[in-house]
């Protein structure tokens, strides 16, 4: 889901702008910048290593509301859980190399399987800040949040990370929204996050509320409690044994490349079940 902590990536330089036909729009690392010291600052966000968030969740179109918590570890890892009625309790994971979910009514099941060791994370706070040397940074234009004029900066991290375009108010300076494409298969998938209400959680400023909206499908959580380092259970960074078993599956089935008469044309062969 939604990135929670301040911001994705960090980097500090000093405020100069470059003419865009008749504006003059501030140079991206500056806008991030200065999200990172209304957060908090540099020292705050970098003593960051867990997050655990409860309140509601609710869902517009289905008009369905509940009880959710999430956590996230220090690389990026997220468990979610919601006690939604009619609907029981649903789990959704993301330990980087496997998502899934499960749910009292559809059980577990396989969402992606990552095709190298950590490909599904996205980075935390920590985590951007040892990608930066290698994050292109560009602001692109103005925008507007809930009606609040803001810069768009496009962020182009390293593969297998996905590019994406975040919005910092021009008067707070706050990240409001991020926009990322994710890929499913042969698809993309559209997402896009709203960030309001900027709090203080201990060393550093979260947003209590953010809206999410995607093909399908938009929800919004409102926080009641967002905890800063506390002690993640076991259950948010290990797979459950029936998520652990179904993950095995999908490894065993996918096809791989085996060079047969060519050695500079390889071919796909799907290994036989037993």
């Amino acid at each position: 889901m939604k990135r929670l902590l301040a911001g994705m990536f960090f980097f500090g330089l000093g405020w100069s702008q470059r003419p865009v036909g008749r504006e003059s729009l501030p140079d991206a690392k500056s806008l991030v910048d200065r999200h990172v010291q209304e957060s908090g600052g540099w020292e705050a966000l970098q003593s960051v290593r867990t997050l655990i968030v409860r309140g509601r969740i609710s869902f517009a179109e289905l008009g369905v509301s509940g009880k959710v918590t999430v956590y996230e570890g220090e690389e990026g890892e997220t468990y979610q859980v919601m006690e939604l009625p009619g609907a029981g309790k649903v789990e959704t994971g993301n330990n980087g190399d496997v998502e899934w979910e499960r749910s009292t009514i559809a059980g577990p099941k396989i969402v992606r399987v990552a095709s190298v060791p950590g490909g599904l994370l996205r980075p935390s706070a920590l985590r951007g800040l040892s990608l930066l040397p290698s994050v292109k940074m560009e602001t692109i234009g103005l925008d507007r949040v809930d009606g609040r004029p803001c810069y768009q900066v496009r962020l182009s991290p390293p593969a297998p990370l996905p590019a994406q375009t975040q919005c910092y108010d021009r008067d707070s300076g706050f990240l409001t929204r991020t926009s990322l494409s994710i890929r499913l298969g042969d698809s993309t998938m559209q997402v896009v996050t709203v960030l309001r209400d900027y709090r203080d959680t201990g060393p550093v400023k979260n947003p209590f509320v953010t809206e999410t909206q995607m093909p399908g499908q938009s929800f919004r959580i409102d926080s009641d409690s967002v905890h800063v380092n506390e002690p993640l259970p076991p259950e948010a960074l290990d797979l459950p044994e029936d998520i652990r078993i179904l993950a095995a599956r999908k490894k065993d089935d996918m096809r791989t490349l085996e060079p047969e008469d060519d050695p500079d044309r390889p071919k796909l062969r799907r290994k036989k079940k037993r």
